[in-house]
């Protein structure tokens, strides 16, 4: 394998690995603002935004969906 294949397979695996870290971070915003753990009302005195929490929400289903169907866009060759 030449410099530059193994160079497009890092960059690939790095793509994946961040879209991993921004599904886990939005779940982790999502999770915390729900009844019963209310991580941000006991440390900010309120709740976050309904707006950020289904943002978060949103961008954690959009991983979902290009994790599910990662070459729907593709042309088969």
């Amino acid at each position: 394998m030449d410099y530059t294949e193994r160079l497009k397979t890092l960059n690939a695996k790095l793509f994946t690995s961040s879209v991993a870290v921004f599904k886990a971070m939005c779940d982790v915003i999502v999770f915390t603002n729900i009844d019963g753990v209310d991580l941000w009302k006991k440390h900010r005195g309120k709740k976050l935004s309904d707006g950020i929490v289904g943002l978060c929400g949103i961008g954690s289903a959009s991983t979902v969906l290009w994790n599910n169907f990662p070459n729907a866009g593709m042309s088969p060759k």
